[in-house]
């Protein structure tokens, strides 16, 4: 029972990420693809917090998703001046997006490997 839920919440992060992924400007969503991120952290609500360096300034920004509710990311943020500027998602959230996707693809797989077993 337990691991079923835990399989559901993954299902629903990742569409989350997904659909935060596909509504982004394409421009952005290329530059997203240089990001570096560091020291990611995952809540149990399903929000997401990570850290990357500017490549210009070389300042720290803090990125966050989430937290994750029925399959909707319930907002984001970054410290960056594109941030700031649009109030949309900057590369580095989308970049955290692609990041959490991933991380949550890989977790569902192993979830369901062991419910299988």
């Amino acid at each position: 029972m337990q691991t079923e839920r835990i399989i559901l919440g993954l299902l629903d992060s990742g569409v989350a990420f997904m659909i935060l992924l596909e509504l982004a400007d394409p421009k952005k969503l290329e530059r997203s693809k240089s990001v570096k991120l560091f020291n990611t952290h995952t809540s149990a609500d399903g929000g997401v917090r990570s850290s990357c360096v500017s490549s210009s300034s070389k300042k720290v920004y803090t990125v966050t998703l989430g937290p994750v509710v029925g399959r909707r990311v319930k907002g984001y943020s970054c410290d960056c001046h594109s941030a700031k500027r649009s109030g949309g998602a900057c590369k580095h959230v989308l970049a955290l997006s692609r990041e959490s996707l991933k991380r949550a693809s890989r977790e569902f797989k192993v979830m369901k490997q062991l419910s299988d077993n």
